[in-house]
């Protein structure tokens, strides 16, 4: 009995000092709750929810810069990795690139798990008024898998980026730049 009422008093306590540190963190009615991980931002997408990204809408140019181990490819490939200046995308081919990328937020189902591959190829250079480089996107077609450095373009948790590699593909196709570039048959 003794063990019991013992018991009953553990729990009691437990259940009161939850109640008060609760009562602790929640806000006064007049201060609203700031950074409520139950709600979502403007910026954060729901579960399933997928909503296309323009690198950096800001850029005045956009460049493609090829790289990977030249002895491996083809001399047109070597030139493409020599080239330090870049192959400049014209409109219509950055609104191409443009529609090629969105963030997706994954749903409970959906599995975020990605290939051990990353070794990218593509790189999608954007440039400014000034001429400095204020975003890349990089493409690995080995593993199909993309990321992004841009300032204002950020994942939030559980979100991962998705591409249009054949969207893509026929744009860099008609740019004469292969896709498999040092992983044969995989581009």
């Amino acid at each position: 009995m003794k063990q019991r009422n013992a018991m009953v008093a553990v729990w009691t306590a437990l259940f009161i000092a939850i109640g008060a540190t609760l009562s602790l963190a929640m806000p006064d009615s007049k201060s609203p709750l700031k950074g409520d991980p139950f709600v979502l931002s403007k910026n954060e997408l729901k579960p399933g929810e997928r909503r296309p990204v323009v690198v950096s809408p800001e850029a005045v140019e956009v460049r493609l810069f090829v790289d990977g181990l030249p002895f491996r490819e083809s001399s047109h490939v070597q030139a493409l990795m020599n080239d330090t200046e870049g192959l400049r995308l014209s409109r219509a081919q950055r609104e191409i690139l443009d529609r090629s990328l969105t963030r997706h937020r994954l749903s409970p189902s959906e599995s975020d798990a990605t290939p051990a591959c990353y070794d990218p190829h593509h790189f999608f250079r954007y440039f400014d008024a000034k001429g400095e480089r204020i975003g890349e996107l990089e493409v690995c077609y080995c593993c199909r898998q993309v990321r992004l450095y841009a300032p204002d373009q950020k994942l939030n948790e559980g979100e991962i980026w998705e591409f249009d590699f054949e969207g893509a593909a026929k744009l860099l196709k008609a740019m004469n730049v292969p896709t498999d570039i040092n992983c044969p048959g995989r581009g």
